[in-house]
C-alpha cells in the first residue's frame, strides 16, 4: 500500500512541497542541464526588440514583462520559442549563477568524465558525481563532504590529478591529468590559464581522495519494466517507477501517463508476528517527476519534504552513521583561485543525513531524466532510419 501525502500533487498551495523546473541549458553547444524553483514563464527576460514587435505591435519596449499577452496562438506560440532561445544562450539566463542545482557534463576530448551535479548554481559547490554506463542501464553516484573542499574538483569540472588515481583504484576518485594546452571547446577556459601561471606549485598528495558513500541506481528489468530504476542507501531501498498519479485536465491522456511521468517511493519494511523483518514493505511516495515535451524544458520535479522529514524522523537511528567522512588536509585541498582562511564546520550527523538524501534525490531524478531522454532520442533516430530505409528500399 502507497502512502500518498496529497489529493492532488500538482497543486501546491502552501503545502511543504518544492517544485524545481529541469531545463536543457544552451542545448545547442552541451549536455548541462539547470534546475530551478521558478519557471522560464514567471522569469523576466530582455527579448530582441524585433521579436517585441512583432509579438506587440503596439509595445516597443525590450522587456517582455511589459508585452501585452498574444491573443492568438501563433503569437503565443512565437513568443514562448523567442523566450527560450533567449534563455539558451550563454549567461543571459540570471537563474543559472544561484539555481537550486546545477549538472555539468564537463568536456574533455578523449576522455568520458561523470556529470558534476553543483548546489547552489553553475559555480556552486559539488555535490555528487555522476558517471553513466553503458546504455544508461546503471549509474554510479559518488557523494560526499570531499568534494566540496578546494581544488579537489578544478575549473574543468573534474577531479584534478593530484587527488586521484588514474582509474579509480581501491575505492578512490579518478583523476583527469592536465593537457599543456586546451583544445577549442573543452572545459574550463580561464582555469586553464590560471593553471599554467601557477599550477606546477600546487604539489600532489600523497593519500588520495576518497567519496564517503557510491550510490549505484540500477535499470533492473530493461524489457519487462522498461520504466523502473532501483538503488539501496544506507540499507532501504528507493525506486522510480512509472506513474499515472499526475493529475491532469485531460482525462483521455491519463492512461498514458504510467509511461511518461515517474515517482519515487521508498520501501519500508514490515514486520510479521514473528517479529521478522521482509525485504517487501509497504511504499512511501516521496516525489514525483512529470516530463515536458519541450527541448529546452525537461520536466517538472515535485519533492514532498514533509513526507521526507517524517522518514527521516522515524528511522534516522538507522541512518544516521557513526564513521568519519573521508577527508584530506586543508594544505592539501588548496585551489589555484583561491585559498580558504578556515576550514568548514563539518555537520553533524542528522544534519548531514538530511542534506545528503536531498543531494541523492536529486542526482538519481537527473540520472532517470538523462536516462529516459536518451531512450527517447535512440527510438527516435531508429524510427526515422528505419523509415529511411523502407524508403529506400521502396524506391
Amino acid at each position: 500500500m502507497e502512502k500518498d501525502p496529497f489529493s492532488n500533487p500538482t497543486d501546491v498551495g502552501d503545502g511543504p512541497v518544492s517544485i524545481y523546473h529541469v531545463y536543457h541549458t544552451n542545448r545547442d553547444d552541451s549536455k548541462n542541464y539547470s534546475i530551478h524553483a521558478l519557471s522560464d514563464s514567471h522569469t523576466p527576460i530582455n527579448l530582441n526588440p524585433k521579436t517585441t514587435k512583432i509579438v506587440s505591435r503596439t509595445s516597443t519596449s525590450k522587456s517582455d514583462a511589459d508585452i501585452p499577452k498574444p491573443q492568438t496562438w501563433w503569437r503565443k506560440l512565437l513568443l514562448a520559442s523567442a523566450r527560450a532561445k533567449a534563455f539558451d544562450k550563454p549567461g543571459k539566463d540570471p537563474r543559472v549563477e544561484n539555481c537550486p542545482y546545477f549538472l555539468q557534463l564537463p568536456t574533455l576530448y578523449g576522455h568520458d568524465p561523470p556529470y558534476a551535479l553543483k548546489r547552489g548554481g553553475k559555480k556552486g559547490e559539488v555535490a555528487g558525481l555522476m558517471k553513466p554506463h553503458f546504455a544508461w542501464k546503471s549509474w554510479e553516484i559518488q557523494l560526499g563532504e570531499i568534494l566540496k573542499q578546494e581544488g579537489i574538483v578544478d575549473g574543468r569540472g573534474v577531479v584534478n590529478w593530484r587527488y586521484g588515481t588514474k582509474n579509480g583504484e581501491d575505492g578512490t576518485l579518478k583523476g583527469y591529468t592536465e593537457r599543456k594546452r586546451r583544445y577549442w571547446g573543452e572545459s574550463g577556459k580561464k582555469w586553464f590559464k590560471l593553471q599554467k601561471e601557477i599550477g606546477h606549485t600546487i604539489p600532489e598528495v600523497a593519500e588520495k581522495a576518497r567519496p564517503d558513500e557510491t550510490v549505484k541506481l540500477r535499470w533492473v528489468h530493461p524489457i519487462t519494466r522498461a520504466r523502473e530504476y532501483r538503488y539501496t542507501w544506507r540499507g532501504y531501498e528507493f525506486v522510480w517507477k512509472g506513474t499515472g498519479q499526475v493529475a491532469s485536465k485531460r482525462r483521455f491522456w491519463r492512461h498514458f501517463h504510467r509511461y511518461q511521468h515517474l515517482k519515487l517511493v521508498v520501501v519500508l519494511p514490515r514486520e510479521e508476528k514473528g517479529g521478522v523483518k521482509l525485504s517487501e514493505g509497504n511504499e512511501v511516495l516521496l516525489a514525483i517527476y512529470t516530463s515536458a515535451v519541450s527541448k529546452r524544458k525537461a520536466g517538472r520535479l515535485e519533492v514532498f519534504w514533509d513526507v521526507v522529514e517524517e522518514f527521516l524522523n522515524d528511522h534516522m537511528g538507522d541512518l544516521c552513521r557513526s564513521d568519519n567522512s573521508a577527508t584530506i588536509s586543508q594544505a592539501q585541498a588548496t585551489d589555484v583561485k583561491a585559498e580558504k582562511s578556515t576550514p568548514e564546520q563539518k555537520l553533524n550527523p542528522e544534519e548531514e543525513t538530511r542534506e545528503r538524501l536531498k543531494d541523492i534525490v536529486m542526482a538519481t531524478a537527473l540520472c532517470m531524466v538523462i536516462g529516459e531522454f536518451g531512450k527517447r532520442q535512440a527510438l527516435l533516430s531508429l524510427f526515422l532510419l528505419m523509415i529511411d530505409i523502407a524508403s529506400n528500399a521502396g524506391g
